[in-house]
């Protein structure tokens, strides 16, 4: 019984650590700290691999902005190459 219980306190300590990585991310974008946001946002990504129950990304809708604003981004350097 020992180890379950030592078990369940490590998967606790896991998703503990990734509440605090996703609002250190969030906190450090909000920042404009871009290259601690990555760090953060990776540590999220490695202790959800560790988590037996892994989570879908917390940062999803922030890659989905990511996405449509360099679709967008690409859009504007094409049409002024063009000339148009």
């Amino acid at each position: 019984m020992k180890y379950k219980e030592q078990y369940q306190d490590l998967v606790a300590q896991i998703r503990k650590k990734k509440e605090e990585a996703v609002d250190q991310a969030i906190k450090s974008l909000a920042g404009y700290k871009f290259w601690m946001f990555g760090y953060h946002a990776a540590d999220w990504v490695k202790l959800n691999k560790l988590d037996p129950d892994p989570e879908p990304s917390p940062f999803y809708r922030l890659v989905s902005l990511a996405k449509e604003m360099r679709q967008f981004s690409v859009t504007e350097e094409a049409t002024d190459e063009d000339g148009s």
